[in-house]
């Protein structure tokens, strides 16, 4: 899961891409099968929220450890990311979990100085799909 993690702080911080003015992204691609062992999970974002979506539950101790590293005091995500979500696809109808913050109360997807309006938590299928753009 350090994988997940690196990935997610590099795309938010200075060293990665500047996520304060970064129109929505994909962080990690675990059903891309380019991670051995992590084709489970995917972590999207849409300013100011941080989607993680699982596609079968993780192993308790590893899942663990990656909300430690998430929320760790030397890596201090807080000043783009005022909400972590996590987006259990695997149980009957997807429910959402909140790691911390609260969801805006109009959350959109940006993309190519357009907007798409985001239903998370309402239904299974967010309705947006970064992995479409192409298509869009």
């Amino acid at each position: 899961m350090q994988q997940v993690v690196d990935a997610v702080v590099n795309g938010l911080t200075a060293e990665g891409i500047n996520a304060v003015q970064l129109e929505s992204a994909r962080l990690f691609h675990g059903r891309g099968q380019t991670y051995e062992g992590l084709g489970y999970i995917n972590v999207d974002w849409f300013q100011p929220v941080l989607l993680i979506t699982l596609y079968q539950e993780p192993e308790p101790g590893q899942w663990a450890l990656f909300v430690a590293a998430l929320s760790a005091d030397d890596i201090d995500l807080s000043s783009v990311v005022s909400c972590a979500v996590v987006q259990h696809r695997y149980r009957r109808d997807g429910p959402v979990e909140f790691l911390w913050g609260e969801l805006p109360e109009k959350l959109l997807a940006k993309e190519n100085q357009l907007d798409f309006l985001l239903s998370l938590g309402e239904k299974q299928n967010i309705g947006f799909f970064l992995d479409m753009a192409p298509g869009r």
